[in-house]
């Protein structure tokens, strides 16, 4: 039963993403007068893209989490970190883009882009997260199995 909701709120999820992707990619094809105007559509994609990630990363950690315990199978933690490095990548280039952009049509005010560093980084810390949160079940799990077989 786990699995299958699962397996459905996953589908979902990625639905969504994907709908966010194309929706950023769709910008390109407004009919406006000049580069300044995208910017605003360009910024509102990418947060709307960021803000969906980022709550769809959490609630399948936490779905994960009550499957986890329903079902005593760690290996469901991958679904939150793939969504996550999804996101992270995915954010990451249409922050990069968004840079281009706005430096090949003389609106960059200077600087450089860091987009690809801070999508790593938070691979890394989400990876670190998901890692303490393995640990904590395999003790929980571990812990649950003595009082059964107590």
């Amino acid at each position: 039963m786990y699995k299958k909701i699962t397996l459905i709120i996953t589908l979902l999820f990625i639905t969504i993403l994907f709908y966010l992707v194309n929706n950023f990619s769709a910008v390109n094809d407004y009919k406006l007068a000049n580069a300044k105007d995208f910017v605003p559509y360009y910024e509102a994609a990418t947060n709307q893209f960021w803000l969906a990630g980022i709550i769809i990363c959490f609630v399948s950690w936490v779905w994960v989490d009550v499957v986890i315990i329903k079902t005593r199978q760690l290996f469901w933690l991958w679904l939150p970190f793939l969504f996550i490095v999804f996101v992270a990548i995915v954010n990451s280039k249409h922050e990069e883009q968004l840079f281009h952009f706005k430096k090949v049509n003389g609106l960059w005010m200077g600087g450089f882009s860091l987009s690809y560093f801070i999508g790593f980084g938070i691979i890394i810390m989400a990876g670190f997260i998901l890692l303490l949160n393995y640990f904590g079940f395999k003790k929980y799990l571990q812990r649950q199995n003595e009082k059964i077989s107590l």
